[in-house]
C-alpha cells in the first residue's frame, strides 16, 4: 500500500463516521466547577474551548476505541488540589 492509497483508506473510513462534522449544542454550566462560556467565547455555536463535545464518540482509527487512554476526573472542587491548580 502507498502512502495515497493509505491516505485514501482513512478518508474513507472516516467519511461517514456521522460525527466529524456534527455540531454539538453546550449548555453552560451554574454551578461552581462547571464550564460558563466566557467573552469572547461566550455563544454556544462559537467553535473554541467547548470543541466537538461529541468527538469521543466517533469511530477511531489509531487507537482501538476512545476510552483506551483514559484521564482522571477532574479534581473535586472542594479539594486542596483544585484550590493549587
Amino acid at each position: 500500500m502507498n502512502f495515497n492509497s493509505a491516505a485514501w483508506a482513512v478518508l474513507q473510513s472516516k467519511a461517514n463516521d456521522g460525527i466529524a462534522d456534527a455540531l454539538f449544542p453546550v449548555t453552560p454550566g451554574t454551578l461552581p466547577g462547571q464550564y460558563g462560556f466566557t467573552a469572547p467565547f461566550d455563544g454556544p455555536t462559537f467553535i473554541g474551548f467547548c470543541d466537538s463535545p461529541g468527538w469521543g464518540e466517533i469511530k477511531t482509527f489509531g487507537i482501538q476505541n476512545s476510552t483506551q487512554f483514559s484521564v482522571r476526573p477532574p479534581y473535586n472542587i472542594n479539594s486542596p488540589e483544585y484550590a493549587r491548580d
